[in-house]
């Protein structure tokens, strides 16, 4: 593995994305439920 030839940037965003993806789930779940 290259740590160098990771673009920080855009592995922030796919956390994020996934970080508001998990919480929106999670906020409809709570709200159905």
């Amino acid at each position: 593995m290259k740590l160098n030839s990771i673009n920080w940037r855009e592995v922030l965003k796919v956390v994020l994305t996934i970080l508001t993806a998990i919480a929106g789930s999670l906020g409809v779940v709570s709200c159905m439920g």
